[in-house]
């Protein structure tokens, strides 16, 4: 599976403690190392909602959430990290909104 992280992610992960840092990188190498995403199992993932082309995700680190999106193409799925921000902070940015899926 193929993992792709946006700007909006990069920028917060700049800003995140280390300690959550290495627990990212973590999960990054384990999407790695499946071919499938239904093969990865664990209790800090949740399906939020499903929009045009995507199915969207949250992951629990701690304090924070990590916001990620699954897209399928001709050569397999993509899981992308979208934003990660605390938990009271990232239902203001994810999912998405309309207005913010058209630009």
């Amino acid at each position: 599976m193929r993992v792709l992280f946006t700007k909006d992610f990069e920028k917060d992960f700049k800003k995140l403690p280390i300690h959550i840092k290495r627990k990212i990188k973590e999960i990054n190498e384990s999407f790695e190392l499946v071919s499938n995403f239904d093969d990865y199992n664990n209790n800090n993932l949740e399906k939020l909602s499903t929009n045009d082309n995507s199915l969207l995700y949250r992951y629990k680190i701690g304090n924070y959430r990590l916001g990620l999106s699954l897209e399928n193409d001709e050569e397999g799925e993509i899981i992308s990290f979208e934003v990660i921000k605390t938990r009271g902070e990232i239902y203001k940015f994810f999912p998405p909104s309309d207005k913010k899926r058209k630009k």
